[in-house]
C-alpha cells in the first residue's frame, strides 16, 4: 500500500454568501434602460425654412451673378401702352332683362300687388260696416216728465214698509238646549308683587346772573400830531433863535420846586417818635 492511499481524501467545502436584507422604503437609483438598436431608424429630419437657406452654398451675390438670365424671357409692354377700358365708348352694351326688371320693375308684377291691396281696403270698409250695422246705439235721451215719473217710483219703493227681522230669528239653537249659565261672582284678581320703579328726570334749576355794570367816562380825544405840526415850525423858526433858548415849559426831570414833608407821619412813619 502507497502512501498517498493512506491519506484521507480531501473534500471541498463551499462557503455560501450571506446577504443582508434589505427592509427600507426609500427608492434606490437605478440605471435607466438602454436603448434597442434595432428599433432605432435610420432616418435623418429634413431641414427646411431659413436653416435650408442657411446652410445651402449655391445661393449668394457671386454665385448669381455667374448665372445667366433664361433667353425666352417675356418682354414687359413700356409704360402707358396698355388699352385702358374707360376709353372705350360703351354704348354697344345692353343690360340682360332679368338686370331690366331688377333696375325698373315689372309691370305686371306691380299691377297684381295693387289689385290685392283694393281687394284688402274693400274687405275692411265692409267688415267696418257690418260692425256699426250690429251694434246698434241705444237712445238714452228722455224728458223731464219722464224723469220725474221714474223718479217717484223709485221713491215710492224706498217708502214701502219692509219687515224687520228679529234678533236670532231662523237660528237653530238646539245645541244650546242643555246648557246652564254660569254667573261668576268674583273677578279673579292677583295682585302684581314687584313693583315697578319709575324714573323722574331731575329737572334743571333756572339759573340766572345779575350783570355788574360800570360806567366811565370817555377820554379827552387829542388834537390830530399832523395839523399843529406843519403849522409852526416856519413862524417860530427866525425869531427864537437868537433870544432866550429856555422853553416856558417845566422839564419833566426838575426837582426844585417839589417839596417833601420829611414830619409827614404817613409818609415817613419812622421818623415819629
Amino acid at each position: 500500500m502507497s502512501v498517498a492511499s493512506k491519506r484521507p481524501a480531501s473534500v471541498s467545502t463551499v462557503v455560501p454568501e450571506v446577504v443582508k436584507k434589505n427592509t427600507s422604503s426609500k427608492k434606490t437609483d437605478s440605471a435607466p434602460a438602454k436603448a434597442d438598436p434595432k428599433r432605432a431608424s435610420n432616418k435623418k429630419q429634413s431641414v427646411g425654412g431659413n436653416e435650408a437657406a442657411f446652410r445651402d452654398k449655391g445661393v449668394g451675390r457671386a454665385n448669381n451673378r455667374a448665372k445667366g438670365a433664361p433667353e425666352d424671357t417675356a418682354r414687359r409692354n413700356p409704360k402707358g401702352s396698355g388699352s385702358r377700358p374707360d376709353r372705350k365708348s360703351q354704348m354697344d352694351r345692353r343690360d340682360t332683362d332679368k338686370q331690366v326688371k331688377k333696375g325698373w320693375g315689372d309691370d305686371k308684377k306691380q299691377l297684381d300687388e295693387e289689385a290685392a291691396a283694393a281687394s284688402i281696403a274693400r274687405d275692411d270698409e265692409l267688415q267696418e260696416d257690418a260692425d256699426k250695422t250690429g251694434e246698434q246705439q241705444v237712445d238714452n235721451t228722455m224728458t223731464l216728465e219722464e224723469y220725474f215719473a221714474q223718479l217717484s217710483t223709485k221713491n215710492a219703493d224706498l217708502s214701502k214698509t219692509r219687515s224687520v227681522r228679529k234678533p236670532n230669528e231662523g237660528v237653530d239653537d238646539s245645541k244650546w238646549a242643555n246648557a246652564e249659565e254660569v254667573h261668576r261672582t268674583e273677578e279673579a284678581f292677583f295682585e302684581s308683587q314687584k313693583q315697578k320703579s319709575l324714573r323722574q328726570k331731575q329737572r334743571k334749576e333756572k339759573q340766572t346772573l345779575e350783570p355788574t355794570l360800570t360806567f366811565v367816562s370817555e377820554r379827552e380825544q387829542r388834537p390830530a400830531r399832523g395839523g399843529a405840526r406843519g403849522g409852526a415850525r416856519g413862524n417860530a423858526r427866525g425869531g427864537a433863535r437868537g433870544g432866550n433858548k429856555q422853553s416856558s415849559k417845566p422839564r419833566a426831570g426838575d426837582r426844585s420846586k417839589t417839596t417833601v414833608n420829611i414830619n409827614n407821619t404817613e409818609e415817613f412813619p419812622t421818623l415819629g417818635n
